[in-house]
């Protein structure tokens, strides 16, 4: 897959851009979303190839737009990475139930990044 498109949602701008920016440095396009509705809204118009997602956004959590994802027929088959600072245990089973990828703790280091999104995309391809 050539330059895939990652969608980033994640209602702290900051975060969103620290992102954004270590993935264009590798090569990758990049969309952005600030709250769940508006997320949704662009995974079903542009079908990313991943979602980085927050869990804890205002209106709707992580954990709801990882669910509305999944039980749509044009957003079911995109892995979604949860990346957070909630990193206990049950927000990390949590995020399995409701048909997450993969977790990243906050903080995060770039290369962690890359490196899980390079494997999921590497065995989505070979899938």
């Amino acid at each position: 897959m050539d330059n895939p498109t990652i969608l980033i949602i994640d209602d702290h701008r900051p975060v969103g851009m620290l992102l954004e920016n270590v993935l264009r440095l590798h090569g990758y396009g990049v969309l952005y979303a600030e709250t769940g509705k508006e997320g949704l809204e662009l995974a079903c118009r542009e079908a990313p190839a991943l979602i980085l997602l927050d869990i804890m956004m205002p209106e709707m959590d992580g954990f709801h737009v990882c669910e509305a994802l999944k039980a749509d027929e044009r957003t079911r088959d995109i892995p979604v990475v949860f990346i957070s600072a909630r990193g206990e245990a049950p927000a990390v089973d949590r995020s399995k139930a409701v048909g997450g990828a993969g977790f990243i703790h906050k903080p995060f280091k770039s290369q962690q990044i890359i490196e899980v999104l390079d494997g999921l995309l590497r065995s989505r391809d070979s899938s």
